[in-house]
């Protein structure tokens, strides 16, 4: 049976989830980053319901940068509000997912040749630098903490990389549409690294990519990006089959995501339903 958070299960997640913004500078832009890092990482998962009283106590701000924080993960495509219900995190099924990842093979690749013309190979050597040396203080972390945060430097640098070959393109509205949908792309990659192997054949095809380039073989290059935007898109599907089976939650889940849950349910335990009543057949 799914029973709803309370308001101070939800506040005690949350919090967990988030620390309260003490730097200076810009509120909106804290709590927009602060958000969207939970959200990407995992911290706060897809589908949770995202109570403003609880996340103004997490965050120890007011409800105007929250609600402006709010239209632009919205404008990411992070969030979801759903009328008289609320702001919740976006879950993507298994069909957005392959959409997602085909929409970007295209944005990745329809230009790439122009785009990887345009990279000087000291710039891709300093990007190969970067990356290997992330990996190896990445192997060489221990807590949990430290991994996860060595783990982020890695993904930015990784990210770095796809933004510069569509950068390099010189195309500025196919730039704005790549933008559109970077923040999601984020989030699968995230969860992809999360499964160790697939995240050993993550870092693999990034030399393999760039070695190619390096090499002028733009032709391999193209394929080595194809087949990694592939791979990211069959790890995503990978661990979502993975974390069905558990997930836990910061916070009240999506509607849908409560159906979807049930409707798994029902099916691995089949059973006629009656007038509110179950009954086993």
């Amino acid at each position: 049976m799914s029973v709803a958070p309370s308001a101070g299960n939800t506040t005690f997640a949350l919090s967990a989830a988030l620390k309260k913004i003490r730097a200076r500078g810009p509120l909106v832009e804290q709590v927009y980053k602060s958000l969207k890092d939970a959200i990407i990482t995992g911290r706060i998962a897809p589908g949770c319901c995202l109570y403003e009283e609880p996340l103004t106590q997490a965050l120890g701000v007011s409800r105007t940068p929250l609600r402006e924080a709010f239209n632009r993960l919205k404008s990411d495509g992070l969030i979801e509000v759903i009328p008289h219900r609320g702001a919740f995190v976006v879950e993507l099924e298994a069909h957005d997912i392959d959409n997602l990842l085909e929409a970007r093979e295209v944005i990745e690749t329809a230009f790439f040749m122009r785009a990887a013309r345009r990279l000087a190979p000291e710039e891709l050597l300093k990007i190969r630098q970067a990356l290997q040396r992330s990996h190896r203080q990445l192997q060489g972390k221990r807590g949990k903490a430290d991994q996860q945060k060595a783990l982020q430097t890695y993904l930015r640098i990784d990210r770095d990389l796809h933004d510069r070959l569509i950068e390099a393109s010189g195309n500025k509205y196919w730039l704005k549409l790549y933008h559109d949908l970077r923040e999601r792309i984020e989030l699968c990659g995230h969860q992809v690294s999360q499964l160790p192997h697939r995240f050993r054949r993550i870092v693999q095809e990034h030399l393999e990519l760039i070695e190619a380039l390096l090499a002028g073989d733009l032709a391999r290059g193209r394929q080595c990006l194809r087949t990694h935007i592939r791979n990211v898109q069959q790890g995503v599907q990978e661990y979502r089959q993975l974390t069905s089976q558990t997930g836990s939650t910061a916070g009240e889940e999506h509607p849908a995501a409560v159906s979807r849950r049930r409707s798994r349910a029902d099916a691995a335990h089949p059973r006629t339903a009656v007038a509110g009543k179950r009954i086993s057949p």
